[in-house]
């Protein structure tokens, strides 16, 4: 009889159309969250005339129009959510742009550009694509518009993992092929995860600044204002051929810290901020003019090493850092997050293990190791670590315990696309950062330890010769025991190497504005705002 977790992945395999499948058409769900999700303004498969209303010109009801104000703890500083992967890019990006296929607030996929899917082989997809779209200049979406957004993967770093695994991509009338490289049970995941519907022409006639600062999608809201990292404004367009948004503006704002992005909404200043911490989530519930988003979390908070270059590629080194790391006690300095020790499978309780060899927080243990390596009081092992822009106090405790072992760590906190120029350069000894399942099957996060992806998806730079045999074996098995045997193999070398340690799942929790009701929340701390609903 078939285990527990065979039939998780059997589930898996067959949505994500191991076995040839189609879904509904973009007549039964359109965008992300779909139609049917909480707050939709209409009917499922509802549909406005282009031109029929929008631009800010008045709300759902023939009003006053209606808006509200959003605070995320940063502004993007351009708006191309493929080379700039910040979160609130992201979520930006849901609303402008239309992707292949979408994913609802249970990580289901759902009908976007593409209306049906279909597998013809192991390698090989066939989409019908919805031709009804129009970019927010008035042109007709083409084929070619299609295939120029998925070959532009190969040409930028964050999506060139995604790029490169495809072999050809075709079409014939409305229907688009994509051919991959390999048989793989995630590489419709991971595309889909990539790929946004962009202008051919209108990139090619403005260079980068045509997507970093004046994006052409065809989602439901077009950009109003824009400047970098400091004011972002969006509206819902008049074109848009499918469900018309019910809120008619959105304004975006910057606040690093959580308890001051509550405030805001508890003032008035803001009507939903995102991603609070546990306290501000207790306050809320217990404000009637409040109220809580939250979801299950597939976000979990690290420290990678830097395992390529510098006193890091060091095993032992590796190992004194990792136990100077009070995980506990970092966890209940922010309210009692759930800790996580192993980067592959947090949020899928039925797949986690915790890396057996793992070291455990011992400072004496701690000061042996460094002592063996040649380190001590007369001899500081000195360190940087980075971070981007986020308030969290466990990385100040951190910094303590190593020094309390002889390690003089400085803290570098940097603006988010240096952050990201440095993780992709190898550029550091350390990060306090954050990694996401954003690809919805969770065999993604293996590309964590994959060397083919090194300063992509693997940013710690981690290269072994058998971890790699068995992330690439586990992406196309189906074997129950054989899964088990390869995750329990995998995680033990992670204890042994400590590549990189986790420290805790961050806890989805946004607030918002009593009124403000059906925003998605997904696992994948992705947002979306398509069928929100604003009434004061």
């Amino acid at each position: 009889m078939k285990s527990k977790i065979f039939a998780i992945l059997l589930i898996l395999a067959l949505v994500f159309g191991l076995a040839a499948c189609n879904t509904t058409s973009t007549g039964d769900t359109a965008g992300p969250g779909g139609g049917s999700e909480p707050g939709s303004s209409s009917a499922p498969g509802s549909s406005a005339a282009p031109g029929s209303s929008g631009g800010g010109s008045g709300g759902a009801s023939g009003g006053a129009p209606v808006e509200i104000t959003v605070a995320f703890n940063a502004l993007p500083n351009g708006l191309d959510p493929i080379s700039e992967d910040l979160l609130v890019n992201m979520v930006i990006s849901n609303d402008i742009y239309d992707r292949l296929i979408f994913r609802d607030s249970e990580m289901n996929m759902i009908p976007g550009v593409a209306k049906t899917w279909t597998q013809l082989d192991g390698v090989t997809w066939e989409f019908e694509i919805d031709m009804d779209l129009v970019f927010h200049n008035g042109d007709p979406i083409t084929m070619e518009d299609v295939e120029y957004s998925i070959l532009r993967l190969k040409d930028i770093p964050k999506s060139a993992d995604v790029g490169n695994v495809i072999e050809s991509v075709s079409y014939e009338g409305s229907t688009l092929t994509i051919k991959f490289t390999e048989v793989n049970n995630i590489l419709l995941a991971r595309l889909i995860a990539q790929f946004i519907l962009v202008s051919k022409s209108h990139i090619e006639a403005g260079g980068d600044d045509a997507i970093y600062l004046n994006p052409l999608g065809t989602g439901p809201y077009r950009i109003a204002e824009f400047i970098p990292g400091t004011t972002l404004v969006m509206e819902t367009w008049d074109g848009y051929p499918h469900q018309k948004p019910q809120i008619d503006r959105i304004t975006y704002m910057a606040i690093a810290e959580n308890a001051t992005r509550y405030i805001a909404v508890e003032t008035g200043q803001a009507h939903y901020a995102a991603l609070i911490t546990a306290l501000e989530r207790d306050m809320a519930e217990s404000d009637s003019n409040l109220a809580v988003v939250s979801s299950p979390s597939f976000r979990n908070i690290h420290v990678s090493f830097n395992n390529e270059m510098g006193p890091t590629t060091n095993v032992n080194i590796r190992r004194a850092l990792t136990h100077a790391l009070d995980r506990d006690s970092m966890c209940a300095l922010l309210g009692g997050r759930p800790p996580v020790k192993s980067l592959l499978f947090g949020g899928y309780p039925d797949l986690y293990i915790d890396p057996p060899g793992l070291p455990e927080f011992d400072l004496d243990k701690a000061r042996e190791l460094l002592e063996a390596e040649g380190y001590g009081p007369n001899n500081p092992l000195q360190l940087e670590l980075i971070y981007s822009p986020v308030v969290d106090p466990s990385i100040e405790l951190y910094q303590s315990h190593l020094a309390s072992i002889g390690v003089d760590v400085t803290l570098t906190q940097l603006e988010f696309s240096v952050y990201l120029d440095r993780e992709g350069a190898g550029e550091f000894d350390l990060m306090f950062t954050s990694g996401t399942n954003r690809g919805g099957h969770p065999f993604t996060d293996l590309d964590r330890f994959d060397n083919t992806m090194i300063g992509s998806r693997n940013i710690c730079r981690f290269s072994h010769d058998r971890a790699q045999e068995i992330v690439e074996r586990l992406r196309v098995s189906l074997d129950d025991q054989e899964i088990k045997t390869l995750i329990l193999e995998l995680n033990t070398i992670l204890g042994e190497e400590v590549p990189n340690v986790g420290i805790y799942l961050q806890p989805l929790y946004s607030v918002a504005a009593r009124g403000l009701e059906g925003v998605v929340l997904r696992p994948d701390q992705q947002q979306c705002f398509r069928f929100a609903t604003f009434n004061p």
